[in-house]
């Protein structure tokens, strides 16, 4: 009560969002929030109610949009606050501030696939998506490959800005030590880890990561990732899903809105995927780069916890959109993982594991749908 009571308790301007603006004066004053995980009371949902049709109420959605402006004014944070597709919701559109240097490192085997459609040369489709459908123009391209590029992926590099180096196993493949191979070359103040078989979609996929990047309380980002069929192949990883960690909504529609919307919005996640993740070289090197102890499936997901455990928040943002030819023959199945690997984050990580602050207890560990854990 004396926290409602010292930011002015309820105002009638913002009526029907009043809880709403209410919230955001308060957040202003603590930091000391908790989510208590249990089925305290039932929700009455009549035919008037915006609880079960958003268009009952306009004003109140209004209103809502008011009450966030007027906290994005109120706090001075550089930015717009517009609405977004899916109903009820709104996104605040942070400015980029300066024109920082994005180091975009693709991680390349040189590889060729087979799709319906032919062969795929997924190096130069993946560097040719980038060049071509970016908008943000502060960039350097760095190519870590392993020596061996098609002609034509060597062609079209050769006719672009950008710097190859190439890194060469000594053993059985280690991305994670790729990554901090590349890191060691990067000029950028931020990092853009990119796998070689992923597209771009949207040109302002890349301003839409920094938007966030740029922000001193985060520390990783990810991107909304789809199959080449249009299911959904990654906009998070929660932990303890299937003994480990787990992509959310893998396989679902492109259109799916996930749990309550999550889908569609931006929202925070104890990791995100490696296959096209930004974060600061500041905090890179803060957290000792990536753990070469994963070599294959887990490395994202660790380096994202030691991260979070550096008091940085994980970041998943709808608005940068792409293709992942990863995994595609899966199906929305899970992709193979190494015991090794499982029991090595198990042993790291098991709390976090066994307790993801940003997912239900009261939902299922077996699956990715947020079905309930009964």
């Amino acid at each position: 009560r004396s926290l409602v009571d010292a930011v002015g308790g309820f105002r009638p301007e913002f009526d029907g969002s009043q809880d709403y603006d209410l919230a955001l004066r308060a957040v202003e004053q603590t930091d000391r929030i908790v989510h208590i995980p249990r089925i305290l009371y039932h929700w009455r949902k009549v035919s008037v109610s915006a609880a079960g049709f958003i268009e009952a109420k306009p004003w109140a959605h209004a209103a809502g949009v008011r009450a966030l402006a007027d906290y994005v004014s109120r706090v001075g944070i550089a930015a717009e606050v517009v609405d977004q597709p899916g109903g009820g919701f709104r996104r605040v559109r942070y400015q980029i501030l300066g024109e920082p240097l994005v180091t975009i490192i693709i991680l390349t085997g040189g590889r060729m696939v087979h799709t319906a459609g032919g062969p795929k040369d997924l190096l130069l489709d993946c560097a040719r998506s980038v060049v071509e459908k970016t908008s943000y123009t502060n960039y350097e391209l760095l190519v870590v490959d392993n020596g061996e590029l098609s002609p034509a992926a060597r062609a079209y590099l050769e006719s672009v800005k950008h710097r190859r180096i190439s890194f060469m196993d000594a053993g059985p493949s280690n991305p994670a030590a790729k990554i901090n191979f590349a890191a060691q070359h990067a000029r950028g103040e931020h990092l853009l880890l990119l796998h070689d078989d992923v597209e771009v979609i949207d040109s302002d996929w890349l301003s839409a990561m920094l938007e966030f990047s740029q922000q001193r309380d985060i520390g990783a980002v990810g991107a909304k990732l789809y199959f080449p069929d249009e299911r959904i192949q990654h906009i998070g990883i929660v932990l303890g899903i299937q003994g480990a960690a787990g992509h959310i909504f893998r396989g679902q529609p492109r259109t799916h809105p996930g749990y309550f919307g999550s889908a569609w919005v931006v929202r925070n996640y104890s990791a995100v995927t490696g296959a096209c993740l930004m974060t600061r070289r500041a905090v890179f090197d803060e957290a000792g780069g990536f753990d070469q102890r994963f070599p294959a499936r887990f490395s994202d997901v660790d380096y994202c916890l030691r991260v979070g455990a550096r008091g940085y928040r994980i970041v998943f943002t709808p608005f940068a959109e792409l293709y992942h030819h990863e995994g595609a023959p899966f199906g929305d199945q899970p992709l193979p993982t190494n015991p090794d690997e499982v029991q090595a984050l198990n042993d790291r990580w098991r709390a976090k594991i066994e307790d993801d602050p940003f997912y239900s207890p009261n939902l299922t560990r077996s699956g990715t749908d947020y079905e309930l854990g009964l």
